[in-house]
Formats: C-alpha cells, structure tokens, sequence
C-alpha cells in the first residue's frame, strides 16, 4: 500500500476548500434575484420586478412572455403607450391582486382576467370604450368599481358571478350592456 504526500501545499488546498464551504465565500447560498423581463410584441416590453408586472413600450401586446412567471404576478402596471391586450391574458391567475390600465387601452379583451380570484383592485383610465364578453368574470374580491364616462359598451357577462362586487358606478355614455 502507497502512502500519499501530504505536503504543505496539499494541506493548504485542504484548508482552502473548507474554509469557502464553511463561509460559502464564492458559493453564495441564494442568488439576488434580478427583474425579469421580455418582448410582448413588436414593439412593447414587459417586466416582473417584486410582483408588479409593467406593460410598456407602444402598441399592442401580442405575445404573454412572462407565462412561466404568472404565479408571481401580483399587479399589473400597463403603460399609457400600450393599445391592444390580448383574450384571457391573466385567466385564472389567483395572486393577481390589483390592475392599473393606462390611458391608450379603449378595449378590455375577452375573459382577460376572468376568475382571477385575488382581484380587488381595478383602475380605469379614461379613453376606454369597451369592457369584453367575460371579462372579469368570477373575479370574487372585487368590490368597487368607477367607470370612466368614456365607456360605451359592457359585453355579456363582464362581470358575471363577482359576488363581492357591490359598487358599479356606470356612467351616462353606456349604450350597450
């Protein structure tokens, strides 16, 4: 049987090594999380910072590019550049808690956030015209909500099975519900 060399330096390797797994010097146990962030069209961008998913750039958001983060989404900023929203963008997310639309949205889509269970918080901004078919159905925490005096048609079941909803101020300019 072959005694190995223990020399100094092999000691000194040794000592090396456990002293940076004790004090996870260059191994750090948790990695900073930075924002997250993508295109969602061609000329829009999204970006998923703490919870806040921002909507900005100009146009119309074609593409959900944070799918695989929604879990963490728990408001929604969309910039007064962004024009068009895609159908059933946020169905079903249940952390979703707040919506803040900006001025240049005139439609809200179809079952855009429908049974998102968490929503309490919605604000309009003026220039909106139409709220879609299911819109915000079965979004159970809502429970005030002002429309601008820009709004002109509610689609079918906009607001369908919001049983906490007990506010819906609709101004003069709605034609169609």
């Amino acid at each position: 049987m072959r005694k190995r060399k223990s020399g100094i330096g092999s000691r000194l390797l040794h000592l090396f090594l456990s002293l940076i797994l004790v004090t996870g010097i260059g191994f750090p146990m948790s990695l900073p999380v930075s924002a997250l962030e993508g295109n969602c069209g061609s000329s829009t961008k999204w970006e998923l910072n703490n919870g806040v998913l921002t909507l900005s750039g100009s146009g119309a958001v074609t593409i959900v590019g944070w799918g695989a983060y929604s879990n963490q989404v728990t408001s929604v900023v969309i910039g007064d550049g962004i024009t068009s929203l895609t159908s059933s963008m946020f169905v079903n997310n249940k952390s979703l808690k707040s919506i803040v639309f900006g001025k240049s949205i005139t439609t809200i889509p179809s079952s855009f956030c429908a049974n998102c269970s968490a929503l309490s918080s919605v604000q309009f901004a003026d220039g909106l015209q139409t709220i879609g078919k299911k819109a915000f159905m079965n979004c159970v925490s809502l429970k005030a909500l002002n429309l601008p005096s820009t709004v002109t048609e509610i689609d079918a079941q906009a607001f369908f099975s919001c049983v906490g909803l007990y506010s819906l101020t609709l101004p003069d300019s709605v034609t169609t519900i």
